[in-house]
C-alpha cells in the first residue's frame, strides 16, 4: 500500500501546499523554501509559512476553517478534564503537539497544530480504536502554553502512587521571579511600593486575561509559605502594575469559602469597601442566570478544580447591577492540598451592554422591535427540525398591505413608518404566545405557527386580518387611516422543507391574493 502524503484534505489527498498554491496565496518559490524550512525546524508546513512571513497565524488560520473545512478554537479558553486528557499517551500528545479535549459518545475531539499530519491521526487512532477522532485546530503558541501544565510526566512514589506535584510559574509557561526574602504584611493602610520596571514588563503583553490570570497565580504561589496569613506582597505590587489590563480588583477565599481579603479598588467598581464586600459578597449576586455558575466554579474552585473565567451581575452600592467577569484560581500547598481561591475580577458592563445592543441590532427590527428575516429564518429552520422529531405541524404566513404605495405617497415615509409601527403593535397583541412575529422587509410581517394545522392557521389568520382591518391608524396630523392586507400562508408536515422555499411559497400565495383584489386570506396547496 502505497504511503499517504502528510498533509491531506479530505479523500483529495491534496497537500496544504498545493492547496495554497490554486489559491494564489504563495509561490512555487515561496512554497519550496517553506518546505525546506519544514525539514530544518520538523514543524507543520503551515508553521513554517508564518515563521518565514509569507502567512499570518490569521490568515492560515482562516484558511484551514474556509477552505479545508477544519474548525479552530481557542484552547486557553477551554477546561480539561484529566480524564479526556489521559486518553491518549503524553508521549504520543508532545511528539504530534495535540490533546484530547472533548468526548460526545464515541467521538474524541482532538487540539492538534497540525490537524492535517495523517501519521499523528493514525496514531491516535490506534490509540483509541473504539473511538472516532475528530480533529480541530489550535495555535501553537496556545498548545505550548496548555501541554506544559496537563501533558507531564506523572512521577510515582515509593508505593507506585502518583506523587503530588507542586504548581510553578513553569507549569504555566511564564517567567519565574525571585522570591521576596522577606514578606512583610500589607494592609489596606499601607500602599505597596511600586513594581520595578523589569518586573512590570515581564506582565503579558496581549492583554490576554488568561494569561495575566496565569501570572497573577504564579506571583502568589511565588510568595506563598505556608497557610495563608494576610496578603502577600507581591501580588498587590502585580495589581498596581496592570492597569492596562483592566483588571479591577483582586479578592481570596479561605479553604470555608470565606473572604478573607479583598484589594482596595473594588471601591471603584461596585461602590463598596473592602469590608463590606468582604462581608456581603453572595448577597451581592442579583438573579441573573449567570450567577448559578458562579456558584458552582466556587465550588469547583475550593475543591481543587480549575475552570474558565465565568460572568457575574452584582449590585452595586448605588443599586444598579455591574456585569463582572471573575477569574477563580484554588492554591495548593506543597501537599497539593487547598488553602485558598484567589478571585481576579474585572467590570465588563459597557461591554456586556454594548453586546447586547448589537444582538439586538443583528435579530431585531430597528423600527418595530419585531425579530428580523434573519432570526425568523433561524427559528424557521428550528421548528422544522423539531417537527420532525416530534411529528408535528408547521405553519407559516406572510401578511403585506394592500396599496401601501398610496400611504407613503399621500402622507410621507415617516407616516407610512409610524403605521407600521402601529401595525406591529396590533399584531403582537393578538399574537398567540407561542408564534413568533417578525417584519421581513417594507410592509411584509411574518408568522410562524408551530404545532399548527391548516385549519387551524386559518381561523388565525382571519384573527390577526379582522384585527388590522378594525383598526384605526392615527397620522401625525390626526387624520385616520383604515387598512385591509392579504395574507399568504401554508403548513408543512414533514422534515424536508426548506425555510427559503417555505417563505417563497407564501409570498406567492400573497401575490395571488393581490392579484385577486387583496383584502384576503390564501391558502397554499
Amino acid at each position: 500500500m502505497s504511503a499517504v502524503p502528510e498533509e491531506y484534505v479530505g479523500e483529495r489527498w491534496k497537500r496544504l501546499g498545493d492547496m495554497l498554491l490554486d489559491a494564489r496565496l504563495l509561490t512555487q518559490g515561496q512554497l519550496s523554501e517553506a518546505l525546506a524550512e519544514k525539514e530544518r525546524k520538523k514543524c507543520f508546513l503551515g508553521q513554517a509559512l508564518v515563521m518565514l512571513g509569507y502567512l499570518t497565524q490569521d490568515e492560515l488560520i482562516s484558511f484551514l476553517v474556509k477552505q479545508c473545512k477544519i474548525p479552530h478554537i481557542n484552547l486557553l479558553d477551554y477546561v480539561l478534564e484529566p480524564r479526556i486528557v489521559k486518553l491518549l499517551p503524553n508521549e504520543l500528545c508532545l511528539q504530534y503537539k495535540l490533546i484530547p479535549i472533548d468526548q460526545l459518545g464515541s467521538i474524541l475531539t482532538i487540539c492538534m497544530v497540525n490537524p492535517l499530519d495523517i501519521d499523528a491521526l493514525e496514531h491516535a487512532r490506534n490509540a483509541c480504536p473504539n473511538l472516532k477522532i475528530k480533529p480541530i485546530l489550535c495555535s501553537p503558541e496556545h498548545f505550548d502554553l496548555v501541554a506544559s501544565r496537563h501533558l507531564v510526566t506523572v512521577k510515582t512514589d515509593a508505593d507506585g502512587n502518583p506523587a503530588k506535584q507542586e504548581m510553578s510559574l513553569a507549569s504555566y509557561g511564564l517567567k519565574s521571579q525571585p522570591a521576596p526574602t522577606k514578606r512583610p504584611a500589607i494592609t489596606e493602610r499601607s500602599a505597596p511600593e511600586p513594581l520595578p520596571a523589569s518586573d512590570a514588563d515581564s506582565a503579558p503583553s496581549d492583554g490576554s486575561f488568561t494569561l495575566l490570570v496565569r501570572e497573577v497565580l504564579g506571583e502568589l504561589l511565588n510568595t506563598f509559605q505556608g497557610p495563608l496569613q494576610g496578603r502577600p506582597e507581591s501580588l498587590d505590587q502585580l495589581w498596581l502594575s496592570t492597569d492596562h489590563h483592566t483588571v479591577q480588583f483582586s479578592f481570596t477565599l479561605d479553604v470555608s469559602g470565606s473572604i478573607c481579603y479583598v484589594s482596595p479598588p473594588v471601591s471603584s467598581v461596585l461602590g463598596y469597601s473592602p469590608e463590606e464586600f468582604r462581608l456581603s459578597f453572595l448577597d451581592l449576586l442579583t438573579e441573573h442566570p449567570t450567577n448559578s455558575i458562579l456558584r458552582q466554579a466556587l465550588t469547583l474552585s475550593l475543591s481543587g478544580r480549575h475552570r474558565a473565567p465565568v460572568e457575574a451581575e452584582l449590585r452595586a452600592k448605588d443599586g444598579l447591577p455591574r456585569m463582572l467577569v471573575i477569574a477563580l484560581i484554588p492554591v495548593f500547598d506543597a501537599s497539593e492540598n487547598v488553602v485558598a481561591v484567589q478571585g481576579i475580577a474585572r467590570d465588563v458592563t459597557r461591554r456586556a451592554a454594548t453586546e447586547q445592543l448589537l444582538y439586538r441590532a443583528a435579530t431585531h427590527d430597528t423600527l418595530t422591535g419585531l425579530l428580523n428575516l434573519r432570526s425568523f429564518l433561524t427559528r424557521l429552520e428550528e421548528t422544522i427540525a423539531l417537527s420532525a422529531r416530534h411529528g408535528t405541524p408547521v405553519t407559516i404566513a406572510v401578511m403585506n398591505v394592500d396599496d401601501f404605495t398610496r400611504v407613503n405617497e399621500v402622507y410621507g415615509h415617516e407616516e407610512g413608518d409610524s403605521v407600521l409601527q402601529q401595525m406591529g403593535h396590533i399584531l403582537k397583541d393578538t399574537l398567540r404566545g407561542e408564534d413568533i412575529l417578525a417584519r421581513s422587509g417594507g410592509d411584509e410581517f411574518c408568522i410562524l405557527m408551530p404545532q399548527v394545522r391548516p385549519e387551524g392557521g386559518q381561523n388565525g389568520m382571519e384573527r390577526y386580518r379582522e384585527a388590522l382591518t378594525r383598526a384605526r391608524f392615527v397620522s401625525k396630523t390626526g387624520e385616520t387611516l383604515t387598512l385591509t392586507v392579504t395574507i399568504g400562508f401554508t403548513s408543512i408536515a414533514e422534515a424536508t422543507a426548506v425555510p427559503d422555499e417555505l417563505l417563497n411559497t407564501a409570498r406567492s400565495l400573497v401575490r395571488r391574493g393581490k392579484e385577486a383584489g387583496g383584502n384576503q386570506i390564501v391558502v397554499g396547496d
